[in-house]
């Protein structure tokens, strides 16, 4: 008798320079990451001379966004408007590499500030924090328990926001195995033919880079070989804001 069970598809997106051309965590506003794209995608490549030989006018065309060579702005209509709650939001922290290691911290977007007392505090640091700043925030602990947090959290919403702990991958010379966490079941998605995709600009040719994936059972990590087009995919930042069907395009490829 076939199943008519429905394969579950879940995309976890980067937002700074993937979704929204804007890097808080670099300190960047959009104009800062809209030019250091720019940069990095037409040094050596393009030479922007003016047709006119600098004439100030044309200078001043950049200002009022009326260039010929520049894109038009994208309409009101593309405005990123979610409502959040606290059923839908949570914050990572990570203190070590194993599975018990790292703690996502329910109901709140703020971070366990990052400091050299935390080594001292040991497991009961993000509990501290968060009993002193918001009595309402819940800590689980361990892959398991996050993963099954996670899903049970996909229960009652189609979209979650999460936020990393980049101090911890910063502090471990951002090494990708103490990046973003990516929990994966390999058995549960051999059996169901399950989707789980990290979408990231900063996934590297030969390695993570930046997204930690490990196996929710065993803990251990995923290698990169084995990763790479099945659960990470690297993101062109240009073709994310000029293609209207790039993501699209890349999601296609995973449910052939």
């Amino acid at each position: 008798m076939a199943s008519t069970r429905r394969r579950n598809v879940v995309l976890y997106f980067d937002l700074n320079r993937t979704f929204v051309m804007s890097d808080a965590a670099g300190s960047r506003t959009i104009e800062n990451a809209v030019n250091y794209l720019l940069s990095e995608c037409t040094w050596g490549y393009v030479n922007p001379l003016l047709h006119s030989n600098g004439r100030c006018t044309e200078i001043d065309l950049f200002v009022d966004d009326h260039h010929t060579i520049g894109l038009p702005a994208l309409p009101d209509y593309f405005r990123l408007k979610l409502k959040l709650s606290a059923q839908c939001i949570a914050a990572f922290y990570r203190d070590g590499f194993e599975a018990d290691g790292t703690a996502l911290a329910l109901g709140t977007l703020t971070k366990v500030l990052f400091s050299t007392k935390l080594a001292e505090e040991g497991a009961y640091a993000p509990n501290n924090f968060y009993s002193t700043s918001d009595q309402n925030v819940k800590v689980v602990r361990g892959f398991q328990s996050i993963q099954e947090t996670l899903e049970g959290m996909l229960e009652g919403a189609s979209i979650l926001a999460l936020r990393d702990y980049w101090e911890w991958w910063s502090a471990q010379a951002e090494n990708g195995q103490y990046g973003k966490l990516l929990l994966i079941d390999e058995e549960k998605a051999e059996m169901n033919g399950d989707i789980t995709v990290f979408f990231d600009d900063h996934i590297d040719a030969n390695h993570s880079h930046i997204v930690d994936v490990r196996d929710v059972r065993s803990g251990a990590s995923v290698d990169f070989e084995k990763s790479c087009g099945k659960y990470l995919q690297w993101v062109e930042p240009i073709a994310a804001i000029t293609d209207p069907n790039y993501f699209i395009s890349l999601f296609e490829k995973y449910v052939v």
